[in-house]
């Protein structure tokens, strides 16, 4: 009776995140002549693969970006021509989000629902996450960007393996773990950062593995024949034009240069409007970290991992704090269009309600009542260290999706209800007053980052 409820609820669920999905992108109704930049170069690159009047991998305008995620919107364009019909992305893509969030959301429930939420809270740990998604970044909905579906991909990666540790069948958990090569190498391909969590999910799988070698042994052959067999097209792409059979993105030393950018750069926005005809990127500097950076390149160094660590001994405590201001500015989702129109909107509701998100998470997992196994903390650090790497660099709001969708999935099955029980007034009165510390701190350093938008700085409120 319990799991035929459970599944009624699923099928509720599924429909209710398709039917809004769609109706938000037919409601901004965006279609490619209003992709910018990066949607736009994706798209091109897409195109491009049927340049001929025919698939082909070889007819791709660039090998910088990996073949996934072009092949998808080519795909879409060339629906649109078969069937005569514009944007079938907007439906294409309400049904590929919806089953990559249910997944989403059941990996969150499996993870942080204990036995107490369980018992009233299917739909608070179904439509909270999803909520707060669509209210801080829906315009990665709105728009064809990488990294909802990069982040999802991982997310499902994670979960296949996570049902693979739980499968007594090691045939089942062999197929687990090659799906979860699919899915993982398939979010690299789209965003390169995830090269991150493969090396770390190799480690992981055969630690959590390492009670019987024959399962060690299936799991990482099985995983890695999940990422050979998604990376064979992009050999295919390498092969006639380098000469070498390897299934990595030629990205050009991206992270490093990345990671300088980050130096200079304490936010990065992409501006598209009318008020200011000069402006499109959006850039947050940090005159201490461009002075380091400046003094470096008139030395003539090259752009490296081994160069950026070396600075870092070189200027440490401006190292410090730069990344703390990353640290803080992460505590803010400002922009949830992505593609920023109006500079003088109020960003308040944003900035106050993101602080209450970040602080009620920070006091869940103090709290420290959902109990999670060690294999699940294993498959979660995995999943997040891209995410954590990658603060280190210009940090655009789109790249934190992925660890903003765990902090919406803890807190929407983590019960509350039980812990403010055992709240008294001195405790309240205690916590309300951490949070008027760390709101007070965030919002003063992140009013400064705002300041420091070159041509036109910016206050929460609008244009200074």
């Amino acid at each position: 009776c319990m799991n035929v409820r459970i599944g009624k609820k699923r099928i509720v669920t599924v429909a209710f995140i398709f039917i809004v999905l769609f109706i938000l992108q037919k409601t901004f109704n965006i279609g490619s002549g209003q992709y910018y930049y990066d949607v736009g170069y994706y798209n091109n690159i897409g195109i491009s693969m049927f340049a001929s009047g025919q698939f082909s991998f070889q007819t791709m305008i660039t090998d910088f970006r990996g073949y996934v995620f072009p092949l998808y919107l080519g795909l879409c364009n060339q629906i649109d021509s078969v069937l005569h019909i514009t944007n079938s992305i907007h439906i294409i893509s309400s049904l590929i989000l919806t089953i990559l969030l249910m997944i989403y959301l059941d990996f969150c429930q499996k993870l942080f629902q204990s036995n107490q939420t369980k018992k009233y809270s299917y739909w608070i740990s179904a439509l909270v996450p999803i909520a707060l998604l669509l209210t801080f970044f829906y315009g990665l909905v709105l728009y064809p960007l990488t990294d909802l579906y990069a982040a999802l991909l991982c997310i499902t990666a994670g979960w296949f393996i996570y049902f693979a540790l739980q499968n007594e069948s090691l045939h089942k958990a062999g197929l687990m773990y090659f799906f979860a090569g699919i899915c993982i190498y398939s979010a690299y391909n789209i965003r390169t950062i995830y090269l991150l969590s493969i090396y770390c999910l190799f480690l992981a799988i055969a630690f959590m593995e390492r009670k019987k070698v024959k399962n060690v042994i299936l799991a990482l052959f099985s995983f890695a024949l999940g990422i050979f067999v998604c990376a064979i097209p992009q050999i295919i792409i390498h092969f006639p034009r380098y000469e070498i059979i390897s299934p990595w993105i030629n990205n050009q030393n991206l992270f490093a240069r990345q990671l300088f950018w980050g130096l200079q750069s304490l936010k990065y926005g992409t501006y598209v409007g009318s008020e200011i005809p000069d402006l499109a990127g959006m850039y947050y500097t940090d005159p201490i970290g461009k002075q380091i950076v400046d003094t470096f390149a008139a030395t003539g160094g090259a752009l490296s991992i081994g160069s950026y660590i070396k600075l870092f001994f070189a200027y440490p405590l401006e190292y410090i704090a730069i990344i703390g201001k990353h640290v803080y500015n992460a505590f803010f989702i400002l922009f949830p269009e992505q593609y920023v129109f109006n500079l003088n909107s109020s960003r308040y509701f944003y900035a106050i309600a993101g602080l209450v998100i970040v602080f009620l998470f920070f006091v869940a997992i103090a709290m420290n009542r959902n109990k999670t196994t060690t294999n699940e903390k294993i498959i979660v650090f995995a999943l997040l260290l891209p995410s954590m790497a990658i603060l280190f660099g210009a940090v655009e709001e789109r790249f934190l999706v992925l660890p903003y969708m765990f902090v919406y999935g803890y807190l929407a099955n983590f019960d509350f209800k039980e812990i403010f029980k055992k709240f008294n007034k001195q405790d309240l009165i205690v916590v309300l007053f951490l949070f008027v510390v760390f709101a007070a701190t965030a919002l003063s350093i992140e009013s400064e980052i705002l300041s420091s938008l070159q041509g036109c700085p910016l206050t929460f409120s609008g244009l200074l």
